[in-house]
């Protein structure tokens, strides 16, 4: 069975780093390390810091440390880096410091920005997992999933919305929060989806009597249908068989799971 966690408000969740993992290379010769018989980590955590970039994380050590290296993360044996500009607009540091008008328009957006760290290929702004001529493209979920491999995203925006969907699906828009949630829940083989936009929640984490919006989850009945636990998804164990979502709402039944 495959377990579909929403959380209202994931206050305690930390996306501050890029990425913690094993690592055991040292990419000062990048074909010395590629030849090297090193163990395979278990688990591959990808972090992303919402518009983080590398002054920002000169700053955050500045501030923390004292120091531009301080960070412990900026001492891992692997680094590596890469640039997240969509496919029509790049990064001009010059220009930056005498225009605030162009820092608003020429910059990327969550959408390209996802679709290159989890596709490896630039798109347009707005457009999720697909090129600029709106193909689908792999993502590094996809292909873990072909590997045999469980899969899943955690958020602390709504689980639809352009950071987490562009590892997940593929659509024209970042806007189409609805047909993205239907993917992500219908159509991938995720095991894990976890993150905000519970339907009867306001942006102040208050309960209404009323629901906000079904959109980050497709739409009132894929909600009720997930309350009753007769949501089916894909496949997501490889036995050829559709599995069940199961809603978790309440901490008491996010810390059974532990």
């Amino acid at each position: 069975m495959r377990a579909f966690f929403r959380q209202v408000l994931l206050s305690c969740l930390s996306i501050a780093l890029i990425l913690s993992t094993p690592s055991f290379l040292n990419i000062a010769d990048p074909i010395a390390a590629a030849k090297q018989k090193t163990p395979s980590p278990k688990n591959i955590i990808l972090m992303i810091g919402d518009g983080m970039g590398y002054n920002h994380v000169v700053a955050a050590s500045c501030w923390q440390t004292g120091k531009k290296r301080g960070l412990i993360w900026q001492r891992f044996s692997t680094q590596v880096a890469m640039a997240t500009h969509s496919l029509d607009k790049s990064y001009d540091p010059n220009q930056a410091w005498v225009s605030n008008t162009y820092i608003k328009t020429a910059g990327t957006d969550s959408a390209a920005a996802a679709t290159a760290m989890a596709c490896g290929r630039k798109t347009r702004n707005g457009i999720i997992g697909m090129d600029y001529n709106g193909v689908p493209l792999e993502n590094i979920l996809e292909r873990a999933e072909e590997l045999g491999k469980a899969t899943g995203v955690v958020t602390s925006v709504e689980v639809s919305h352009a950071t987490p969907a562009g590892f997940v699906a593929h659509n024209i828009s970042r806007r189409n929060y609805s047909e993205i949630a239907r993917e992500m829940i219908f159509d991938s083989a995720l095991e894990v989806i976890m993150g905000a936009g519970h339907p009867f929640y306001n942006n102040n984490a208050r309960r209404q009597e009323e629901p906000v919006s079904f959109r980050y989850v497709v739409d009132e009945d894929t909600w009720n249908r997930l309350v009753k636990g007769k949501a089916i998804g894909a496949d997501a164990d490889g036995d050829g068989k559709p599995d069940k979502w199961t809603l978790i709402t309440k901490k008491k039944e996010f810390n059974r799971l532990g």
